[in-house]
């Protein structure tokens, strides 16, 4: 457990941020609408992003509408594969480091 806290405490911004981004989606799909940031690149150049339709997707996922997240942005899924991957990897290089060091 203190290596846990450990690793929190070193790349607390990260995960500070992705768990305000989880629970302003959590509050717009409960149905309150929280002025979610709009794309600047697409706000800018009028073109669309990779990440244009994210948080639509994000939210009707977590209304369970797996159709009309895919259709908001495909892209989705990768990330949800890719996120807890990478947390696992990083959480496991941390262990590493530690287990070297003694």
């Amino acid at each position: 457990m203190k290596t846990i806290l450990t690793y929190l405490k070193k790349n607390w911004i990260i995960y500070l941020s992705l768990a305000s981004y989880f629970l302003l989606l959590v509050i717009n799909a409960v149905g309150y609408a929280v002025g979610l940031p709009s794309c600047p690149i697409s706000s800018f150049t009028g073109w669309k992003c990779f990440g244009c339709g994210m948080n639509h997707a994000c939210i009707d996922l977590l209304k369970g509408d797996v159709a009309e997240a895919y259709g908001h942005n495909k892209l989705l899924f990768g990330w949800l594969v890719f996120i807890p991957s990478w947390i696992f990897y990083d959480f496991r290089k941390y262990l590493k480091s530690i287990k070297t060091k003694l």
